[in-house]
């Protein structure tokens, strides 16, 4: 039986370790999950949709995003059919360094396959979606 300490640990390290691995050194794990939201997604996004998909605040979001759109990554823009709104885009800059991410999460997934068998894996993954589809009914999400 695993006790809470344990899976804790073991939780918190592949998530770093993948993280850590994975990031652009130029960017926070923010930015970098704001890069990789707006990369996934085909429609244009806000910052109070990313504050609701990450479930932070506005104000973490709008820092992260100004940090972006100083380096260059991203632009913002009034809506054209609503100008109180403020949509984000990513720029070629900003589509070059989340497509190299989300090769390197790629590089990962092969990785594990190979090590610990395609059926392990995949039923790790699956174990995982129902834990995330546990916790986000737990939390009201």
């Amino acid at each position: 039986m695993i006790d809470t300490e344990r899976a804790a640990k073991a939780i918190g390290l592949f998530c770093r370790l993948n993280i850590k691995g994975r990031l652009n050194k130029s960017l926070s794990p923010g930015e970098t999950a704001i890069l990789l939201y707006l990369f996934s997604e085909k429609t244009v996004h806000t910052s109070v949709e990313a504050a609701s998909y990450f479930m932070v605040s506005k104000p973490a979001i709008s820092k992260i995003v100004t940090s972006l759109e100083q380096k260059g990554l991203i632009s913002k823009r009034r809506s054209e059919t609503d100008a109180r709104v403020i949509e984000l885009q990513l720029n070629d800059k900003g589509r070059d360094i989340a497509r190299s991410v989300l090769e390197s999460f790629a590089e990962t997934t092969d990785l594990l396959k190979n090590m610990i068998g395609e059926d392990e894996f995949d039923s790790f993954i699956e174990t995982i979606e129902r834990a995330n589809i546990i916790i986000a009914e737990e939390l009201g999400v």
